[in-house]
């Protein structure tokens, strides 16, 4: 770790600073490996980080090499991290994009093998030296170590190859229009904070965020307060908590900007704000020196006068296509709106229709009920003339014997029959719900004991259907039930006599039942059946 540090810092062995640049590391499988099979046999294995006993220990880095800096190597930049690294640790390398999209750009992941120590050779002449590294093997270090070191040492040269690459690629003088740093460190924070055991974040950067939604350069440096951040980075989705970050370290290689966060009081305020947003995490600032050139307006500067128009003509642009967008909307819901409302309307025309239909039904049944009424009181009359002749001779012939009289037998409904009013009987299409609904029908018994067809009626002033599009299927139903029933006419007593006819009405009750779970299917059934006294 000193060795490192003083690398970062320019101690020991001359002067050395890494270019700005924002690194970013997450923790995947690993490229090389080093695994102890006994008595000084070392292998490389690509595979000992995934599958070590414990959790491995993960790294990311990533690196903005959108800015503009002065021509400078990265050679040292991915050997003084792998020098932090210890035994087993997986790194994984990105640059920050210009796409918010895809803010992050992967470059690669190596694993180290091998433990700092492990490259130590204890020599009077190597006394003073605190580590050594792949151009300073020992010549008396095992050859199995020696190749593992060897091949890592290619794999971390072939990654530090591409950071050269995409570094030197992207080495502008021209300002960037944005640095959106939030956004590929959220997305890294979220990755990290999945991983098993020990992480490491490593931060190369000016840490300046500069995007439409928030601005470190668009503000005054004591404008930097993090509470004041936090609606507005919770309002960009899901971010990770302070639990979610326990156990990260989080070392910053912070490279102040001249003019703008290379003065003290600046620089607390931004360093400030990170340890914020870090919240949970083991951060800490390696201040790096301030490169030349490397001053705030040329890099990145705030919008002009006609720039900040051309943005407002665009954000009033999205606005009127949103609120139009809208309109569109509430026209569509006013469509539908209107579309059940007609089709209400029709229903309650045909409900109207029905219910004047019914109302002539009940006239006919009335009259008919009139009609009946004389018929009986006329075969009273007939039958009470029948059975009283006048006698002949008086002597003769025996004392007349008075007739009996005309009752309303009782009436009981084969058991049969009474069964199946026990049980629930799904009326109609057994698929369908008719809703809940009660039928009273008026019928008539023959001297036989069976129901006479034509007699049978819906009794409508007793009769009520929840939905009423349905009442023609349910009287139907209740109908249809009752023309199958058979009586047994209880005998009179002594001096009566049964009519030939007697009417009686049944009030049949539907109800819905609803099966299955968690969104039950509703089907109607009849739940029961109650017999009314003599209708007149």
């Amino acid at each position: 770790m000193d060795a490192f540090t003083n690398r970062m810092h320019g101690r020991g062995g001359g002067t050395r600073f890494l270019v700005p640049v924002v690194l970013v590391v997450a923790v995947t499988t690993l490229m090389v490996v080093l695994v102890d099979q006994g008595d000084a046999v070392l292998e490389l294995d690509d595979d000992l980080c995934r599958t070590a006993a414990t959790p491995p220990a993960g790294a990311t880095l990533l690196v903005d090499f959108q800015k503009p800096v002065r021509p400078a190597s990265y050679a040292t930049l991915l050997r003084d991290i792998s020098l932090d690294l210890p035994a087993g640790t997986e790194l994984r390398a990105f640059a920050l994009t210009s796409d918010p999209r895809s803010p992050r750009q992967f470059l690669g992941r190596l694993c180290k093998p091998y433990d700092n120590a492990d490259l130590s050779i204890d020599m009077a002449k190597d006394a003073e030296r605190i580590q050594r590294d792949c151009d300073d093997l020992p010549a008396q270090m095992p050859p199995d170590l020696r190749d593992v070191a060897v091949r890592f040492c290619e794999r971390r040269g072939a990654l530090q190859g591409r950071i050269d690459g995409a570094g030197g690629a992207t080495r502008a003088s021209a300002p960037v229009a944005s640095a959106e740093l939030m956004e590929a460190l959220d997305a890294t924070l979220l990755e990290v904070a999945a991983q098993p055991g020990p992480q490491t974040l490593y931060l190369f950067s000016d840490m300046l965020q500069h995007a439409d939604w928030y601005s470190h350069l668009d503000l005054d440096w004591n404008a930097w307060r993090y509470a004041d951040f936090v609606p507005l980075r919770q309002a960009r989705g899901p971010v990770p908590g302070a639990a979610d970050l326990a156990g990260l370290r989080v070392p910053i290689l912070y490279i102040p900007r001249r003019e703008l966060t290379d003065p003290r009081r600046p620089r607390q305020a931004h360093q400030a704000f990170w340890r914020a947003y870090l919240a949970g995490a083991d951060v800490e600032f390696r201040e790096q020196p301030a490169l030349p050139g490397y001053a705030a307006a040329p890099v990145m500067r705030t919008l002009r006068d006609a720039e900040s128009a051309a943005r407002e003509r665009e954000a009033l642009e999205r606005q009127r296509h949103e609120a139009e967008l809208e309109l569109a909307r509430i026209a569509r819901e006013a469509e539908a709106i209107e579309a059940e409302r007609r089709e209400g309307a029709r229903l309650a025309e045909r409900r109207d229709a029905m219910q004047q239909e019914l109302r002539r039904q009940e006239d006919v049944l009335k009259q008919e009920l009139a009609r009946l009424r004389a018929e009986v009181v006329e075969l009273d009359t007939e039958t009470a003339e029948t059975a009283m002749p006048e006698p002949v001779d008086t002597v003769d012939e025996p004392e007349a014997v008075a007739p009996d009289t005309l009752v309303a037998c009782d009436v009981r409904l084969e058991p049969e029959f009474s069964a199946l009013l026990e049980s629930e009987r799904y009326p109609g299409n057994r698929r369908v719900n008719y809703g809940d609904a009660t039928i009273t029908v008026s019928y008539v018994v023959d001297p036989d004991g069976a129901t006479v067809d034509e007699d049978i009626a819906v009794v409508s002033e007793r009769s009520v259907a929840n939905k009423p599009e349905y009442f023609s299927v349910l009287s139907e139903d209740t109908v249809g039930v009752v023309k199958d029933w058979t009586f047994t006419v209880e005998a009179p007593d002594a001096g009566q006599t049964c009519r030939p006819t007697q009417r009686r009405m049944a009030t049949f009750t539907y109800r819905q039942k609803c099966v299955g779970r968690p969104m039950p299917a509703c089907r109607t059934v009849q739940s029961g059946v109650s017999f009314l006294e003599a209708a007149g």
